[in-house]
């Protein structure tokens, strides 16, 4: 299967928690702030906004726990095989495919890595550091994540901390369909905590994690003309 890579996936906004909670204290799932912080970024560089939503900021019924609404026909850049996302968009969050191929791809052909550290061996266990072949992983809860420029060895594609460190979540819904607002998104990657095999490339999609601290989301864009 060729998987295409639509962007730069290296961006990173630190969110760790599953849930933002607002001023009034209601809970909102982390998919909606990152989502309008993405479309800010998009917007206030003179691009498309990523996802679409109703209302507003300052717009009359606007609520900071709606979520996103689904791209239709009709609308410029709709995509028929992701409605979640404009076509027409410079950042986004990373789908599941996109994810996993910054994370695992070898750079020949149909061959993919069994680790997000270019290589098929098993990483080195670090609390931190930049080293080729290690990854911030087997490490005491208390001890927390890596600063996410100092979160072991790389990517094929450049990319940092895709194995280990924190937990990232994925655009694409659980169930890999992407129909519905309200689904449930998977996360990847495993977290400092976690042991090697939550790193590894067929270690499936978790729905969430145990703990809010290890979640982050990554921002890629577009690959410039």
């Amino acid at each position: 299967m060729t998987i295409a890579l639509r962007g730069h996936v290296g961006h990173r906004l630190l969110m760790n928690a599953q849930f933002l909670t607002d001023k009034g204290g209601n809970k909102i799932a982390v998919v909606v702030p990152v989502a309008r912080f993405v479309n800010w970024l998009n917007t206030s560089n003179g691009h498309s906004a990523a996802y679409k939503f109703t209302l507003q900021p300052g717009e009359a019924g606007y609520s900071s726990n709606a979520n996103i609404e689904l791209w239709m026909a009709g609308d410029a850049g709709f995509d028929a095989a992701n409605p979640y996302r404009n076509l027409n968009a410079f950042y986004f969050l990373p789908s599941e495919d996109e994810w996993h191929k910054a994370a695992y791809y070898s750079g020949s052909d149909t061959t993919y890595y069994d680790y997000a550290t270019a290589s098929d061996t098993i990483p080195a266990a670090v609390a931190d550091g930049t080293a080729n072949g290690t990854a911030v992983f087997r490490q005491e809860f208390s001890t927390g994540p890596a600063d996410i420029d100092n979160a072991g060895g790389l990517s094929h594609y450049g990319a940092m901390g895709q194995s280990g460190n924190v937990f990232e979540w994925n655009e694409s819904a659980f169930d890999g369909i992407n129909d519905s607002s309200s689904e449930t998104r998977g996360i990847r990657g495993g977290s400092w905590s976690n042991t090697e095999s939550f790193l590894r490339a067929l270690e499936p999609r978790l729905r969430r994690s145990a703990h809010a601290r290890d979640q982050q989301c990554r921002v890629p864009r577009r690959q410039c003309p």
